[in-house]
């Protein structure tokens, strides 16, 4: 397996960057796989003109393997995430983006992708339930008892089941752990 790398280090040329992980056999054609090269992204500034937040970055992340992104704050990790789920704002990103060797499109995204994003965005005065059947109703086009059966088998893989009516509450309002 390759080396663990520092956010640090995975600023150099693509070329140093850990090797690929990729499954072998039948698993590698039923496997997705996200690939990036060539990643960079550049804003302006007053002072400098330009500024390179993030260069040349490369990876590949096949089914069933994790990418982790690590690093001091300010290292690039939100930029780099920002980039990786079309959401990049700001600046120039340029590079190679792929899904299972297409480039990613926001139509692909949506359909094929999920962000947990760094913040927590939900209501807090809905349910767990609420929250999945909502998320499904928003991303699905699929009948109103596939979704309800949908929210059942998410809940119960997610060992959510005892608190599936539970608020999810925030800062203010007590809820989920």
């Amino acid at each position: 397996s390759p080396p663990i790398r520092k956010l640090a280090d995975l600023n150099k040329p693509a070329g140093t960057l850990p090797t690929t992980v990729s499954p072998s056999g039948a698993d590698a054609q039923k496997s997705n796989c996200l690939r990036f090269a060539g990643l960079s992204f550049t804003v302006k500034t007053k002072k400098e003109g330009t500024k390179t937040i993030l260069r040349d970055l490369g990876a590949t992340v096949t089914s069933g393997h994790v990418l982790a992104i690590l690093g001091p704050s300010g290292a690039g990790k939100t930029t780099l995430m920002n980039c990786l789920t079309l959401q990049s704002f700001g600046g120039s990103t340029t590079g190679t983006l792929e899904l299972n060797n297409k480039p990613l499109t926001l139509r692909m995204f949506t359909s094929h992708c999920a962000v947990v994003t760094q913040q927590d965005f939900h209501w807090a005065f809905l349910t767990c339930r609420e929250v999945l059947t909502y998320a499904l109703e928003l991303y699905g086009s699929t009948a109103a008892a596939a979704r309800k059966a949908k929210v059942v088998e998410i809940l119960s893989e997610m060992g959510l089941t005892d608190c599936a009516d539970t608020k999810v509450g925030n800062q203010f309002m007590r809820g989920l752990s």
